[in-house]
C-alpha cells in the first residue's frame, strides 16, 4: 500500500513539475512583447545597440555563438508577443520609433562611431524576448 501511495505522489509531482517547465515561456505574453518593444525604442533613442541574438564576444573581442536556447513558448504566445510588439509602434507617442526603424536609421556611440541600425536592435529585442529567432 505504502508503494502505491509513493508511486502515486511522484506522478502527480512530476505532473505540477512538468507542468511548471512548459509554463517556462511567461505568463503573460502580451507584456512582455510590450515591455521589449518599450526597451528597443529607448535604446534605438540613446542608440545603444545590443549584441546580435544568438552571440556573445570572448575575451578578444570575437563574436562567439551561443547554444541555441530551449524554445519553451508555444506558437500562440510568439505570436501574441510580437503582436503586442507591433502595437506598441502604432500609438502616438511611439511613432518616431517606428519611423526611425522603418528607415533602418543607423545609430552611433556618443563619440560618433557607428553602432549598428535601428532594425537591428528591435530584431533583436522581439526575437531574444519572444522566444523565437
Amino acid at each position: 500500500m505504502k508503494i502505491t501511495w509513493t508511486g502515486a505522489a511522484l506522478l502527480i509531482a512530476g505532473l505540477f513539475t512538468s507542468a511548471v517547465a512548459d509554463a517556462a515561456c511567461t505568463t503573460n505574453p502580451f507584456k512582455m512583447g510590450w515591455d521589449a518593444a518599450n526597451q528597443a525604442c529607448e535604446d534605438i533613442a540613446q542608440g545603444y545597440t545590443p549584441m546580435p541574438w544568438g552571440y556573445h564576444r570572448d575575451s578578444h573581442g570575437t563574436l562567439i555563438p551561443l547554444p541555441e536556447p530551449e524554445r519553451t513558448c508555444t506558437w500562440q504566445q510568439v505570436v501574441e508577443c510580437k503582436n503586442a510588439a507591433a502595437q506598441y509602434l502604432r500609438r502616438f507617442q511611439n511613432h518616431g520609433c517606428a519611423r526611425l526603424i522603418r528607415r533602418n536609421a543607423r545609430l552611433t556611440s556618443a563619440i560618433g562611431t557607428p553602432t549598428g541600425t535601428a532594425q537591428q536592435v528591435w530584431r533583436t529585442y522581439v526575437n531574444t524576448t519572444c522566444n523565437l529567432p
